[in-house]
């Protein structure tokens, strides 16, 4: 099957497509920047899917089988900071790529990525968070995801659309914008000697449902070949860890001894305190299971930022 990946050379989608290629898959995808273009072992091209010219070309060279669409803004910060930006990317961006999609490949399935972001706030009462639960984003990268999962619904008629909600992904690779991450490269720095024995923190008491992001390709995979167009399907571990349990286990990994300092320009204001769903539609649609347990995800992450900063 030829299959197009956009946002190829991000976190999320070096996984993917190495996953793509281990299973025989022909992958073409796309980077944003041209220093990004030799950066995995499948052919990638530059593209802006904001670039509506240059989505139309790109559809019309590949007319893939399949589409999953990982290019967008993915930080809720990033996203504040540049609302333009991540409306152009994430709402313009899909809706680029699926007209596209429907006018050069209109047998083709598209998976289009949204984010357990579009839930907001849930009470106490209505965890895990399942697929009914009503959009209520609070912050603008939220929004952007909402706006996504309505484009799909619009198209719904016209091309066959897979929708996920990921929730949280970690692993080796991730930008230190993300809290596990930044954790990982702040113990390798002080490690190797390289900056003061600090750790930078923001809200330690939120709770989040973290999933190896290896495993979330694996979960893409089966939803390409077994989910059910037109429905919203999460994915995620179904368990809630607090924020503060993550350094716990990170720092115990290491043989630094740090002082722990709460960093104001890393507190948000529309943190949501708890979020945690359900995966239960999509395990019974895909049969998928997880293959690494939290400990090893954190260990292999902090291996990767020794690797880095080393």
């Amino acid at each position: 099957m030829r299959v197009l990946v956009t946002g190829a050379a991000g976190f999320a989608g070096r996984h993917l497509c190495r996953r793509l290629l281990e299973t025989g898959h022909d992958v073409v995808g796309t980077a944003l920047h041209e220093e990004e273009l030799a950066n995995g072992a499948h052919a990638l091209v530059q593209c802006d899917v904001a670039d509506e010219a240059a989505v139309r070309e790109l559809l019309r060279q590949t007319r893939p089988d399949a589409v999953f669409h990982l290019a967008a803004v993915t930080s809720v910060q990033e996203a504040s900071h540049a609302p333009e930006a991540a409306f152009a990317t994430n709402v313009r961006g899909t809706r680029n790529l699926i007209e596209n999609t429907i006018a050069n490949a209109p047998a083709a399935t598209f998976v289009a990525i949204s984010s357990a972001e579009v839930y907001g706030p849930v009470r106490p009462e209505d965890l895990p968070v399942r697929e009914t639960q009503p959009a209520a984003p609070v912050h603008l990268y939220g929004e952007t995801k909402a706006a996504v999962e309505s484009l799909c619904r619009t198209y719904a008629g016209r091309l066959r659309i897979i929708l996920l909600r990921p929730f949280n992904h970690i692993g080796p690779g991730q930008s230190p914008q993300f809290v596990v991450s930044s954790f990982a490269r702040q113990i390798a720095e002080i490690e190797a000697g390289r900056t003061e024995p600090v750790l930078h923190v923001g809200n330690l008491d939120a709770e989040r449902d973290f999933t190896d992001v290896r495993d979330v390709a694996d979960a893409y995979c089966l939803a390409l070949e077994r989910c059910a167009p037109n429905t919203p399907y999460n994915i995620c571990s179904g368990q809630a860890v607090p924020i503060r349990r993550i350094l716990e286990l990170l720092l115990a990994m290491s043989h630094a001894r740090v002082r722990i300092e709460q960093d104001p320009n890393r507190l948000r204001p529309d943190d949501v305190p708890v979020l945690r769903g359900s995966s239960d539609l999509f395990v019974r649609a895909t049969g998928w299971t997880r293959r690494y347990r939290l400990e090893e995800t954190l260990a292999d992450v902090l291996a990767d930022w020794r690797g880095r900063v080393g």
